[in-house]
């Protein structure tokens, strides 16, 4: 990012050469961060806007705890894209593991929505042919399916862009 550390420390490596993966998958992330604000304005400002289609507040209280949750998703994302010092291993742990998280919750949203519960009498593979068989709107497809695929995708991002990394490459020579 051209300001993260200024000029100077710019030209010292501060910030890390980035790879076209790299640079790709922070846009991704801006663009997907600040969505989550926009989600956010929305989701107090349209009226009849009560979160998504798998999870709908109730009260003022619910209201404010999908709030807080889509603010700390967004900065969250915003954060991986705007640290100093390039993409490290902690970055792509957090980042992964957040949309880990994210998924899960989705598909337990899915789950409660639908009435289903994962035990011996239902496998998951059943139960997720079911879920996927009823959903009915675009909102559903992109937090049921893309939040999966997009995890998949970033630890793909992650580990082409660790494994690429000189000072991996050299740790590997010396072992060997």
């Amino acid at each position: 990012m051209a300001g993260c550390c200024g000029g100077a420390n710019r030209a010292s490596g501060c910030c890390g050469s980035s790879s076209l993966l790299v640079k790709l998958t922070k846009f991704v992330v801006l663009v997907l961060g600040l969505f989550e604000f926009f989600a956010c304005y929305q989701h107090w400002t349209v009226p009849g806007k009560n979160g998504n289609v798998l999870y709908t507040t109730r009260d003022f209280h619910e209201k404010l705890l999908y709030s807080t949750y889509i603010l700390t998703l967004g900065l969250q994302r915003l954060t991986f894209v705007t640290s100093c010092g390039g993409v490290t291993g902690l970055s792509w742990l957090t980042l992964i593991g957040t949309h880990i998280v994210e998924g899960l919750f989705w598909w337990s949203c899915a789950l409660e929505r639908y009435n289903m519960t994962i035990n011996a009498s239902s496998p998951v593979q059943d139960v997720v042919k079911t879920i996927l068989g009823k959903i009915s709107t675009p909102d559903e497809y992109i937090v049921l399916c893309g939040v999966p695929v997009l995890c998949a995708l970033f630890t793909l991002a992650a580990l082409v862009d660790l494994t690429s990394r000189p000072s991996l490459k050299n740790i590997h020579e010396k072992l060997n």
